[in-house]
């Protein structure tokens, strides 16, 4: 197992029940993987740098999960499928942390 973070970018007229619902799908769909929810962070509405298919804004929440790599396309392709999620972006948390850590200075 793998930890991967997913960022999710809904609709940004979603009502807090309808993204609580939709949540609770996508960790349903994960636990059918065999996967774990580590954790989740809503993030809020945040307004796109260009519009994208006549779109403005977005209401951006954070995953933090638990998966087999071999699970990874069908995670995919289950989030494609969903017509209430606008975009998804999955990154293995390794790299992330990598990218993240702070440069050392050359003597």
């Amino acid at each position: 197992m793998k930890t991967y973070e997913v960022m999710f970018i809904f609709a940004s007229s979603l009502k807090d029940e309808v993204l609580e619902k939709m949540l609770e799908r996508i960790r349903g769909d994960i636990a059918k993987l065999n996967g774990t929810v580590v954790n989740t962070q809503v993030l809020g509405t945040r307004t796109f740098a260009r519009p994208m298919q006549k779109r403005e804004a977005g209401l951006y929440v954070k995953m933090t999960v638990s998966l087999d790599p071999q699970e990874v396309a069908a995670f995919k392709l289950k989030c494609r499928l969903n017509e209430e999620i606008f975009r998804v972006q999955l990154l293995n948390e390794a790299k992330v942390k990598i990218k993240a850590a702070p440069a050392t200075p050359k003597a």
